[in-house]
C-alpha cells in the first residue's frame, strides 16, 4: 500500500501565510499614518509614535503566535512524511 503524499503547502501553512499577510496590512497602514503625521510641528517625536508601537506589536504578536502555532503543527506533518 502507498502511503499517501502529503500536500506541497499545508493548510496550516497557507492559513499562517493569509493571517500574516492581513496582520502586514495593518501595520502598513499604520506606518503610513504616522508617516502623515511626522510632518507636523512635532515630527517623529510626536505621541503618534507610541501609538503606532502600540499598533505595530499587535500584529508582530499574533504573528510569532501564529508562526509557533504553524511549528507545533508542521511536527506531526513531518512524522508522516517519514
Amino acid at each position: 500500500m502507498k502511503t499517501p503524499e502529503l500536500p506541497r503547502e499545508l493548510p496550516h501553512r497557507v492559513l499562517d501565510d493569509v493571517l500574516d499577510s492581513l496582520l502586514d496590512v495593518v501595520k502598513s497602514v499604520s506606518e503610513n499614518i504616522s508617516s502623515a503625521f511626522d510632518k507636523l510641528p512635532l515630527g517623529e517625536a510626536g505621541p503618534h509614535r507610541a501609538v503606532d508601537k502600540v499598533v505595530k506589536g499587535i500584529p508582530s504578536g499574533l504573528q510569532a503566535v501564529g508562526e509557533g502555532v504553524a511549528e507545533a503543527l508542521d511536527t506531526p506533518t513531518k512524522l508522516v512524511k517519514k
